[in-house]
C-alpha cells in the first residue's frame, strides 16, 4: 500500500487489512467496496474503446451463474465493444422484469488514475478524472448481482443487468440497445451525480446544431466591395442570438466557432461555421428555439448576399416520470427502506435513461453520489458509498413486491 500522507491512503489495495490512519476507521465491508471500485476505476475505457473494461467485467462474472451476451452495438456505434447483457441463470423470460444499467465508458482515460481515500471521501491522487462516472455505478451493478445470488431462489426478483457503451458520446449504446426479447417493464440506471436519495424525475432533452455560412473571398484592401465575409455573418448572427430573449426553461450554448485563416488577414473569409446545443424539458421548446436561431442566421446571410446551411441533430429526448406511478413509488419506497429521504429532481443532464424512455421503457436515473463528474476533483463521499450499498439491497427487496403487482 502506498501512503500519500497521514490522512490520505491509497485505496487500490490488495485484499487484506489496512495500516493507513484514514482507513482503519472504515468497516471491512466498506474497505472491500473501495477496492472493488478502484479496480474498475483504473482500467482504460473511453467511449468507443471499452473492450478492456468489458473483459474485466466478464472476468468478475466468471464465477457467477449468469449468461453474458454482447449485442451488435459496436457495429452500430463504430466502437470496439457492444453492450453487455447479463442474464441470471434463474431468469424467467415469460415474466415481467426490471433491467439495471450502468455504462462502461469514461469521458477521459482513467488508466493512470490512482484512487485514494482523503478524509471523508474517495477521490484521485493526482490531476486525473476519478472515473466514478460511471465506474462507481458499474461497481454497484456487480455488487447488486452478487447480493442477488446470495438470496434464496424464491426471494430473487426477475431482473437482468446491462453494461452499455458510448454513454458519454451521446448514449450511443443505449440507443442501439434492443430489449424487445425480454419483458422489461421498467429500468433503473445507476449513473447520476446526485447524492443517494435523489432521483431524476424530469429530464431535459437536447439537440445539436450547426450554422455554416458561405460568403465570397476577395482581397480585403484591393477589392473589398467584392467580398462577402462569412466571419462577419456568423458574428452578427451570434450577437443577435445572444440578445434574443430565450425561454426560461431552455438552456443553450455555443460550443465553438471556426472560420477564415489567422495567417491571411488580407483575405475576406468565405467560410465560417459555429456549433452549439439547445436543451429543454419539451421537444416543442427546443424546436422553437432552434427555429429562431435558423431564422436569425438566414436573415443575416440574406442581408449580405451570403448563404447558410443550418443543420439540426436531435441527441436525446426529454422525459418526465409520473410521480404517482407505481414505478416511482417503488423507487421511493426502496430509498426509504435504505434510510434515505427520496427527492425527485428536475435535471438537465442526459443519461441512458433518456434513451430508454424514448424507446418506451420507463427508466429512472438514480443519484449514486459520484460528484463533480469528469473533473480532476471528482469524488464520492464514504457515507454515500455505504448508502448506495443499502439502496441496492433495498431495491432487490422491493423489486419482488413491485413485479408481482
Amino acid at each position: 500500500m502506498k501512503k500519500q500522507q497521514n490522512e490520505e491512503v491509497a485505496a487500490t489495495l490488495p485484499a487484506g487489512p489496512s495500516n493507513g490512519v484514514a482507513q482503519t476507521a472504515l468497516s471491512a465491508e466498506l474497505q472491500e467496496l473501495i477496492r472493488e471500485f478502484a479496480a474498475f476505476a483504473t482500467i482504460s475505457g473511453r467511449s468507443g474503446d471499452e473492450r478492456g473494461i468489458a473483459a474485466y467485467v466478464k472476468q468478475q462474472l466468471a464465477a457467477l451463474q449468469v449468461q453474458i451476451t454482447e449485442d451488435d452495438a459496436a457495429a452500430k456505434t463504430g466502437g470496439n465493444q457492444g453492450n453487455l447483457i447479463i442474464i441470471p441463470e434463474d431468469f424467467r423470460p415469460a415474466e415481467p422484469a426490471i433491467a439495471f444499467l450502468a455504462h462502461l465508458d469514461t469521458v477521459r482515460d482513467t488508466g493512470v488514475t490512482e484512487v485514494v481515500v482523503k478524509g471523508d471521501r474517495v477521490t484521485s491522487a493526482g490531476p486525473t478524472q476519478l472515473g466514478a462516472d460511471n465506474r462507481w455505478g458499474l461497481t454497484l451493478l456487480m455488487r447488486l448481482l452478487r447480493e442477488y445470488e446470495s438470496l434464496p431462489t424464491v426471494a430473487r426478483p426477475n431482473l437482468f443487468l446491462v453494461c452499455t457503451v458510448g454513454e458519454e458520446a451521446g448514449m450511443l449504446g443505449a440507443k442501439a440497445l434492443d430489449l424487445s426479447p425480454w419483458k422489461v417493464r421498467e429500468a433503473v440506471v445507476l449513473d447520476s451525480s446526485l447524492r443517494p436519495g435523489a432521483y431524476i424525475e424530469s429530464c431535459a432533452g437536447m439537440s445539436l446544431f450547426e450554422a455554416a455560412f458561405t460568403g465570397r473571398a476577395a482581397h480585403s484592401a484591393v477589392r473589398p466591395n467584392k467580398g462577402v465575409s462569412a466571419v462577419m455573418m456568423a458574428a452578427r448572427s451570434l450577437s443577435r442570438i445572444g440578445e434574443w430573449p430565450h425561454p426560461e426553461a431552455v438552456m443553450a450554448n455555443i460550443g465553438g466557432i471556426r472560420g477564415g485563416d489567422l495567417s491571411l488577414s488580407n483575405v475576406i473569409p468565405a467560410v465560417c461555421r459555429f456549433t452549439g446545443e439547445v436543451r429543454g424539458f419539451s421537444a416543442e421548446a427546443v424546436d422553437g428555439v432552434l427555429k429562431q436561431y435558423r431564422d436569425l442566421c438566414e436573415e443575416e446571410a440574406a442581408r449580405t448576399g451570403g448563404k447558410l446551411s443550418f443543420s439540426i441533430t436531435p441527441d436525446f429526448t426529454p422525459y418526465r416520470l409520473d410521480p404517482k406511478s407505481p414505478f416511482v413509488r417503488f423507487i421511493r419506497e426502496s430509498m426509504m427502506e435504505a434510510g434515505l429521504t427520496p427527492l425527485g429532481v428536475t435535471y438537465s443532464g442526459g443519461s441512458d435513461a433518456n434513451a430508454l424512455n424514448a424507446a418506451g421503457i420507463p427508466a429512472v436515473n438514480l443519484g449514486i453520489g459520484a460528484q463533480n463528474p469528469h473533473a480532476d476533483d471528482e469524488f464520492i463521499l464514504l457515507r454515500d458509498m455505504e448508502s448506495c450499498l443499502s439502496l441496492i439491497r433495498a431495491l432487490l427487496n422491493q423489486s419482488r413486491t413491485f413485479l408481482r403487482a
